[in-house]
């Protein structure tokens, strides 16, 4: 009966020990995919004005494209913050998308660190991505790009 035990004991430390691969019989990380990624787009509805704690967190995706404000409009906070979680921020809305640093209008955990310490404007048709830090309890933007000349 020892014997069993150990063996079932080495057997799942083997299991769990092993890299995933996908499209490829050898995986050189926990993780390796031969061939391309897609990541899921969902819409996400804005308002005039400063968002506040913007819901991310009931519909699960890595890319949200923004529609809804007819005037620029403001991101505080963003809620559904898992550590080393990736999200982009799609800007369709055809105004400027301020990301304020820091507001103090979301709640704590739900807030928006630019590395600027001030405003972050993401131009119309333009994206902004973050990544968030358990550790600050915070979101942090990791890029923002233009897609206008210049």
């Amino acid at each position: 009966m020892k014997y069993l035990f150990f063996i079932l004991i080495f057997s799942f430390t083997g299991l769990y020990a092993q890299n995933v691969g996908i499209n490829t019989p050898v995986p050189l990380s926990a993780l390796d995919v031969d061939g391309d990624l897609a990541l899921r787009v969902t819409s996400l509805v804005c308002i005039n004005g400063d968002n506040h704690d913007v819901d991310i967190s009931t519909i699960k995706k890595s890319i949200y494209k923004i529609s809804g404000p007819v005037a620029a409009f403001s991101v505080t906070g963003l809620s559904g913050g898992v550590d080393g979680r990736i999200i982009t921020l799609m800007n369709d809305s055809g105004f400027e998308m301020g990301i304020k640093n820091q507001d103090a209008g979301s709640t704590a955990a739900n807030r928006i660190i630019t590395g600027t310490s001030n405003e972050i404007v993401v131009p119309a048709q333009s994206l902004i991505s973050f990544v968030y830090d358990l550790v600050l309890t915070r979101w942090r933007v990791t890029s923002v790009s233009s897609s206008s000349a210049g």
